[in-house]
């Protein structure tokens, strides 16, 4: 489904309908940030920023990078959504298995969450870098493509009406995920 205006997502005949708390994961520069608030606005819900949450200070000055630095990293997040009835995130919180583990107790019984899995083709994604910025390709190829690409085990921790799949680079909603792959491929 094509979006046409985005300040008008909801009234989009066929868009997703989305849940109280929303996720929105891909690789940076894929337009987590931009659906999320877009989506924020349409559904009336607070977006928050994963980044302005995370607590990456934990995680510096560091030599050896523990299970308790990454637990208390992500602590912050979870206290956070806690306390919102509903909102539109820019991220999953679960970078790691700390996190992994803490966002799977939280998803627990819970009726009302999605995930928007977002991707566009890797020459769009290439696109959206900054000028003088080094790019490492291999990111992308290896975040959506690798053996341990986190895309393909989001969609497992969720139900199958639980989960959208949102083509950045021509703004459309697909109905699945090998729908998504196709059509960016590069």
């Amino acid at each position: 489904m094509k979006i046409e205006k985005f300040s008008r997502l909801h009234k989009i005949p066929n868009s997703p309908s989305f849940q109280k708390k929303n996720f929105f994961t891909g690789i940076y520069s894929s337009g987590k940030t931009t659906l999320a608030n877009i989506v924020a606005r349409s559904i009336d819900s607070p977006y928050l920023a994963y980044d302005e949450l995370y607590n990456y200070r934990a995680l510096v000055d560091t030599e050896e990078l523990s299970d308790e630095k990454f637990a208390n990293a992500s602590n912050l997040v979870f206290k956070i959504i806690n306390r919102y009835e509903s909102y539109c995130m820019d991220a999953i919180p679960a970078a790691n298995i700390v996190d992994l583990s803490n966002f799977k107790t939280y998803l627990s019984g819970r009726c009302d969450i999605s995930i928007t899995i977002i991707k566009c083709s890797k020459e769009v994604w290439l696109s959206r870098q900054g000028k003088g910025k080094p790019i490492a390709e291999t990111e992308y190829d290896e975040f959506y493509y690798g053996g341990k690409a986190p895309i393909k085990s989001w969609e497992k921790l969720f139900r199958p009406h639980e989960v959208y799949y949102y083509d950045s680079g021509s703004d459309y909603f697909c109905n699945s995920l090998s729908e998504l792959y196709d059509k960016t491929q590069y």
